[in-house]
C-alpha cells in the first residue's frame, strides 16, 4: 500500500536531490563517497526483546543498520516502520525511528546506496539556534588538520574529523553546522559536541582509545521521547464548568459538565460574545478576538479580552475595532501589525504592544478575496491567516460551495503572500475548506485541517488533519478520502490515476462531519510533559442539518512525537452536546494558548471563552 503512495514525488524535490546527489560525489575531493559500502545482505528480521520491537530488511533498513554500525552507532529500534513527513522537503516517507536517528526509505534512489537516508535531525533540532555563535559560519582557518566545508562555513578537526571519515562522512551525517562547543546532553552531563545536518557527535572521554569515544548523540530519544513514552490520559473525569457569578447567563444558568482528563479545570474566562471565531495573543497577553457576526449581515467586531489582575477571569473586554466586516474571522500579530482577514480582503493596523485601539486607519493589503455566493449554501465566507517562520502570509480561502468545478484559483486553497500583501501565489490546491491553519513550531511544517464535502452519509468523507506540501494538491473535488483517495462520485470520471497517483494524502484523519475549525500546538508548560508540543485540535461539531443523531463536539489532542501521531487524535475536552443529541448547548470553534500556559477555548454558539487550566 505504501509503495504507490511513496512513488508519487515533486518533481523539483527530485531534481534538488539529484543535485545533492552530485554534490555528495565531486565535493571537495574527499573521495570517501566513492568508496561507500553497499549494505550487506542480511537476515530478514530482527527482534530486540530490549524494545519489543523489531528491524526488518522489507525497505533495506535492516541492511543499512547492519553495514553502518548496527546497535553502536544507532542504538535500538523505538518505533516500527511509520508514514512520516520529513519537514526539509515536505515530502511523505516510510521511516523507522532509532534511539540515535531515523531512518527513511527513499524510493527514488531504489537500488542505490541512498536508498536508505538517516534523517536530517541536526538541522530540525537547531531551528532557532543559527544565530548562537557555534552556528555562525567562519572563513576557512587553513590549518593544518582542519577541513573547511564552503557550503557551510564550518571546520572539521580532531576526533570528530577522524569519527566523520570512518563512519561514512558525508553521505551519512551530511555537512557540519557548527564548530565544536561545549552542550548539555540529554543525560545531563557537559560534552564537547558538534552538529551535523543528520546527527550530533559527542566526545566521550570516560572512553577515550576505544570505539565510544565519539558517540553520536540521542536524538532519536529527544525527539521521540524513546521507547516507552506514556500515552496521553483519556478524558475520563467529568468536571464542572465553573461559572464566575458575572458570566452566568444562558447557557451558563445550568450547570454543565465537560469529559476532561484527570487533574485539568474548565471554567468561563468570558461570555455575553456575539459569534466569537478566531484569536491571536497579543504581546501585551491581551487576547484580541474577531465576531463574525454570520447571522447579522457580516458586519462584526474586532474585541480585546483582558485579564487584569490573573485570576483567570476576564474582567475587561473593549471594543478595537466595530462595524467591521465583510466576516472578520482570521487575527494575527506579525511585525508592528496587527492583521484581520474578512471575507473579501487583509487590512493590518499599525500596533505597538498595549494598544487597546487602533493605532491609525486600516491598511489594505490584500483586495481580491472572492466572496460568497447569493443563495448557494457551503459558500465559505471564512478566511484564516498565519504567519510562518518564513515571514510569510499565509492565508486560507474556502470552496463557494459543498462540492463543484471551481472557476477562481483563489478558491478551495492556502495562499501564500509577503507580509505587505504582494508576491501571492498558491502554495496547496485542492483543500474543499481548510479553516484551520497552524506552524509546528518544532519542525515548521504548515499544519491545516480541512472540512470535507457532504451528501456522502455520516462517515464519509473523513475530515483531514494534515501537514501541507508546498504545491500539494490534496484532490478536491475530484477525490475523496485518504486512504487512498478515490474519485469522487459527482465529479470523479476518468480521475482514477490522478486520485490514485498525484493527489497529496492526508497523515491524519478525523470522523466525517465533525468540522474542524481551529489549531494550536501547545507551547507552553502548565500542562504536563505529555502535552508539550503535542496538536490541540478544536471541532464545531457535525451540523444538525446533516447528521442525526449529531456528533464531533470538543477538542481532541493529538501527540506530534513520532510513533505516537500516527496513533491518531484522542479525546481531550466533549460534553457540548445536549443529551438527547439533537442539537448543542455549546459550539467550540479556536483553541489559543494562553500567556499563562492555559489553554482558551472560542465558541460562537453560547458566546463564550473557556479556560482549560491544570491544577494536578
Amino acid at each position: 500500500m505504501w509503495e504507490p503512495f511513496l512513488a508519487r514525488r515533486n518533481p523539483l524535490s527530485s531534481r534538488l536531490a539529484l543535485v545533492w546527489l552530485a554534490a555528495l560525489l565531486l565535493t571537495l575531493g574527499l573521495g570517501t563517497v566513492a568508496n561507500w559500502p553497499v549494505p550487506a545482505s542480511a537476515a530478514d528480521t530482527i527482534f530486540f526483546k530490549e524494545t519489543n520491537l523489531s528491524l526488518s530488511d522489507d525497505h533495506r533498513f535492516l541492511s543499512y543498520w547492519q553495514a553502518n554500525g548496527g546497535l553502536a552507532q544507532f542504538g535500538y529500534p523505538i518505533t516500527p516502520e511509520i508514514l512520516e513527513v520529513n519537514p526539509a522537503d515536505q515530502q511523505t516517507y516510510i521511516v523507522q525511528w532509532f534511539e540515535r536517528n531515523r531512518f527513511e526509505w527513499h524510493p527514488e534512489f531504489k537500488g542505490t546506496q541512498y536508498e536508505v537516508l538517516m534523517g536530517l535531525l541536526g538541522r530540525q533540532l537547531t531551528i532557532g539556534r543559527e544565530g548562537e555563535p557555534p552556528f555562525k559560519s567562519m572563513p576557512d582557518p587553513h590549518a593544518p588538520g582542519f577541513t573547511y566545508f564552503p557550503l557551510t562555513g564550518h571546520t572539521l578537526a580532531n576526533s570528530f574529523k577522524t569519527y566523520w571519515e570512518t563512519h561514512g562522512s558525508l553521505a551519512l551525517f551530511g555537512y557540519p553546522i557548527t564548530e565544536e562547543f561545549s552542550e548539555q546532553s540529554t543525560n545531563g552531563k557537559v560534552y564537547t559536541t558538534q552538529w551535523f545536518e543528520r546527527a550530533r557527535f559527542e566526545y566521550h572521554p570516560e572512553f577515550k582509545g576505544t570505539q565510544y569515544e565519539v558517540l553520536l548523540g540521542l536524538l532519536g530519544n529527544q525527539i521521540t521521547g524513546g521507547f516507552g513514552y506514556p500515552e496521553p490520559p483519556p478524558n475520563n473525569v467529568p468536571v464542572k464548568l465553573v461559572v464566575p457569578d458575572r458570566y452566568r447567563t444562558q447557557p451558563f444558568k445550568a450547570e454543565r459538565s465537560i469529559n476532561l482528563p484527570p487533574g485539568f479545570k474548565i471554567s468561563v474566562y468570558v461570555s455575553g460574545l456575539t459569534d466569537p471565531r478566531l484569536m491571536a495573543l497579543a504581546p501585551s497577553g491581551d487576547i484580541f478576538i474577531t465576531e463574525r457576526n454570520n447571522g447579522g449581515g457580516g458586519n462584526g467586531k474586532v474585541k480585546i479580552i483582558r485579564d487584569l489582575n490573573g485570576d483567570g477571569i476576564a474582567d475587561e473586554t473593549r471594543v478595537y475595532m466595530d462595524n467591521f466586516g465583510p466576516y472578520p474571522h482570521g487575527i494575527a500579530f506579525f511585525g508592528n501589525y496587527l492583521y484581520v482577514a474578512m471575507e473579501t480582503k487583509v487590512v493590518r493596523f499599525p500596533y505597538q504592544s498595549g494598544d487597546l485601539t487602533p493605532r491609525g486607519p486600516a491598511q489594505t493589503i490584500i483586495n481580491n478575496l472572492p466572496s460568497g455566493q447569493a443563495g448557494v449554501a457551503n459558500g465559505h465566507n471564512t478566511r484564516t491567516i498565519v504567519f510562518g517562520p518564513d515571514g510569510k502570509l499565509y492565508v486560507s480561502i474556502g470552496s463557494s460551495c459543498d462540492n463543484c468545478i471551481e472557476t477562481d484559483p483563489l478558491r478551495a486553497s492556502v495562499w501564500q503572500y509577503n507580509p505587505d500583501g504582494t508576491g501571492g501565489q498558491p502554495f496547496a490546491t485542492g483543500l474543499r475548506n481548510a479553516v484551520a491553519l497552524g506552524f509546528d513550531p518544532k519542525t515548521n511544517l504548515l499544519w491545516t485541517a480541512v472540512n470535507g464535502r457532504n451528501g456522502l452519509g455520516n462517515e464519509f468523507p473523513p475530515e483531514q488533519l494534515t501537514p501541507l506540501r508546498k504545491g500539494g494538491n490534496y484532490g478536491w473535488p475530484y477525490c475523496v478520502g485518504t486512504d487512498p483517495p478515490r474519485p469522487d462520485p459527482q465529479f470523479g470520471e476518468g480521475k482514477d490515476d490522478f486520485c490514485a497517483s498525484q493527489v497529496d494524502r492526508a497523515l491524519l484523519t478525523l470522523q466525517a462531519h465533525v468540522a474542524p475549525l481551529g489549531l494550536a500546538f501547545y507551547n507552553a508548560t502548565m500542562f504536563p510533559e505529555v502535552y508539550r508540543g503535542g496538536l490541540f485540535v478544536v471541532q464545531h461539531g457535525s451540523a444538525t442539518s446533516e447528521t442525526s443523531p449529531i456528533f464531533g463536539d470538543g477538542l481532541r489532542f493529538v501527540s506530534t512525537r513520532p510513533g505516537k501521531l500516527q496513533q491518531g487524535v484522542k479525546d481531550f475536552a466533549t460534553g457540548w452536546i445536549n443529551t438527547n443529541k439533537t442539537n448543542y448547548w455549546g459550539r467550540t470553534v479556536f483553541p489559543l494558548v494562553g500567556k499563562d500556559g492555559a489553554l482558551y477555548i472560542s465558541d460562537d454558539f453560547a458566546g463564550a471563552v473557556y479556560r482549560i487550566s491544570y491544577e494536578g
